[in-house]
This record gives C-alpha cells, structure tokens and sequence, in this order.
C-alpha cells in the first residue's frame, strides 16, 4: 500500500470515529460535563468495561459525555447488543448502518458476545430482506474474525421466509453459546461447533438431516431448546452430551394438512436427564420414545387441557422419573385422576416430588405412592 493510501485509510477511518461518535451524543454537553469530576471516572479501564459490556450499544456509545475518558472507552467493550425496538420509532437503514459503523469501530481482538435484535413483524416494518441480508452476512464474518462466543440472532422482523445461516457459520471453534430466531440451517457439509453448550432455535425449518448434524457436531453440547420449529416428523437426539431437552411448540403452517386428524410427533432421547415441553403443537400428537435416563420432566403445554388422552400417554412414558412438574392447561378437573393413574398404574418407581402450578381444581386430589414426598401447589406459574 503507497503511502497515500495509507494516509486516505488513516484520514477515512478517523472520519468515520468523528461522524458516527458526535452523531451519537451532543458534542456541546459533552464539553461543559469534561471538567466535573465523577467517582465511575476514577475506577480502572477493566470495571468500566465490565459496566459499559450490560449496556445496550446506544447507550454504551452515549456514555461518552460523561469526560474526553469516556469519549471512546465503548470501542474496547467484549459485548455488543444492538436491538430495534418498536417503540423506538428509529429508521432501520439508520439503525442498520449506526451497526455496521460501531463494528468497524470495534478494538479487541475476540469478544464475548454478539447480539442482534430485530424482534416484530408489522405494516409499519415490513420485511425487508434484501436490504438486511447482506449486511448480517457481513455480521457473521465480523462474529468469526471476532472469535465471539455467544451469539444471539434474532431475526422476527427481517426475513419472511427465514434468514439461512452462512456457510462460514457451520465450522465454528469458539461458540460456546447460540441463540437463533428465524434463521435456518441449511449446512452443506456438516456442523463443527466442538465447544458449543447450549444451543436454542426459534421459529426454524429444521429436518431430520439437520437434527443429526447438530448432534454429531456438538461432542460438548449439554442444553438443546427447540421453539416453534417446524418440517421435521419428530426430533430424535442421538448425543450424548445433550442432557436437558426443550421442545417449546410446533409452528403452525398454512399449508399444513388441513384434516382433524392428529399426526405424531415422537421425542427420542435416551441421554437426556431433564425435559420441559411447553407451548402449542397444533394436531401434533406427542409420542416420547427411550428416555429412560429421564430424572426430570416438565409438562406445559396448552394442548393437554384439549388432549388429556396424550397427557395419559406422556405420563406412562415417565415412570422413570424423580421430579414431576405440572403447569396450567395440563390437567385441570382431571388432575387427582390422572396422577393417581400415572403414579399407580404405570408405576412411578422413583417418584419424589410432584409440583402442580396454577390449576383450577375443584376436585379433590388423592395420591398414593410409596416414594412421593412432596406434592406442591403453586398458584404462580414460571416457565424455567
């Protein structure tokens, strides 16, 4: 590179530090607070980061009128949260571009966290995926070079039909954390995240192909979620990593099979020792296959209250657990008769405690086992 184009980058690059920092706060406020002394200005360079890595970016970015000390210190911050609210009222190309300049900004070598929100779907914001698509694929070659370790993608508002994940996202060494919203899978040549944890999908066309990958390409993921996913027949988990399983809802699509009739949707899962089914599974019929090594199970789903006879069945699949969470919709009037028949029938050999939330019982419960001991009733219900 001649030297004059080195001093045009050095001359760009200070330009956009200049444009994009006094855009973001008000130059003048910032020189009548310079001379004011303030006790966070006194902490060291670490703790202020640790602070300012909570904050939204905006917010982080306005921090900078507090002293000339502030003015920058945001650029050297490990985590990077960018939300679009509806309430903001902000121009997305506005917001879009405010990202792409706090990215070039950035300092550190590797970040902590990545976070993108994009969260609603309204007239006022329609769609807008190819003004969006090429700057998040940009994003995801900014999260690579970074080496960020959890990423959090929440595209709802961006893409109708799904924002599929770039190939360079597929072999990954340093995620160790991954939440999707309304991206998809579609990896050509398998998956390789070798750290990865925990791993949530949102609103996904998963298929069973997919499902496989995941498991084969995460040897260290421990905590698999899957919500309002859709396109696969059931979701067999062949890891043996994976020990907790969240299977929260069935996308309903248009084009579905319009008919009464329920389909199947099977959960196999030999490994995992904790399960949580929540949410709604229109005409989805919920069959759970080899979960032996279950300890615990929790049942929240807003279909039971309508299909008592899949409650019935799910519960015969649980005789192996030790830990029984009931949430509302789930059994209402029906509750005493049917643990009663869970817990005697089908023989809960290791059942301790059962913990019943928010129901609307009018019956008496009577229940019998020799292993049970603790039933609890709370009137408040939390999902977690």
């Amino acid at each position: 590179m001649s030297h004059s184009d080195s001093s045009h980058s050095q001359s760009e690059s200070e330009n956009v530090d200049t444009t994009y920092v006094d855009q973001c706060y008000s130059t003048d406020k910032r020189c009548k607070m310079d001379n004011k002394p303030d006790r966070f200005s006194a902490l060291p360079d670490h703790l202020l980061l640790h602070i300012l890595s909570s904050f939204q970016m905006k917010d982080a970015i306005r921090t900078g009128v507090l002293s000339k000390r502030w003015r920058l210190l945001w650029t050297s911050a490990h985590n990077l949260s960018f939300t679009h609210s509806p309430e903001s009222n902000r121009d997305v190309t506005e917001f879009i571009k405010s990202i792409d300049d706090t990215l070039i900004l950035s300092k550190p070598s590797k970040l902590n966290k990545f976070l993108f929100e994009f969260p609603y779907i309204d007239d006022q914001f329609p769609y807008i995926d190819d003004q969006l698509v090429d700057h998040v694929n940009r994003w995801m070659i900014f999260v690579t070079i970074k080496s960020v370790e959890v990423l959090d993608l929440n595209l709802m508002g961006g893409f109708e039909e799904g924002y599929s994940l770039p190939q360079l996202m597929y072999s990954n060494v340093c995620l160790r954390k991954l939440k999707l919203s309304n991206c998809n899978l579609v990896p050509k040549e398998g998956i390789n995240w070798p750290v990865l944890r925990v791993l949530s999908l949102w609103y996904a066309k998963l298929s069973s192909e997919v499902v496989d990958a995941i498991c084969s390409g995460c040897p260290g993921l421990e905590s698999l979620k899957f919500c309002m996913c859709f396109g696969v027949p059931g979701f067999h988990i062949n890891s043996k990593s994976v020990k907790k399983l969240v299977i929260g809802g069935y996308w309903y699509q248009e084009n579905e099979n319009s008919d009464d009739e329920y389909k199947e949707l099977t959960i196999c899962a030999r490994n995992i020792t904790s399960l949580q089914i929540n949410g709604s599974f229109h005409k989805k019929f919920l069959v759970l296959q080899n979960v032996q090594a279950l300890v615990n199970a929790k049942l929240y789903s807003f279909d039971f209250r309508t299909n008592q006879k899949m409650l019935s069945d799910l519960l015969a699949s649980l005789s192996n657990v030790e830990k029984l969470f009931i949430g509302p919709w789930c059994l209402q009037d029906n509750v005493g008769s049917l643990l009663e028949s869970a817990m005697g029938h089908y023989s809960c050999q290791r059942l301790d405690r059962v913990c019943l939330t928010y129901l609307d019982i009018t019956t008496s419960i009577q229940v019998t086992s020799r292993t049970l001991r603790t039933l609890i009733y709370n009137k408040s219900f939390v999902a977690n």
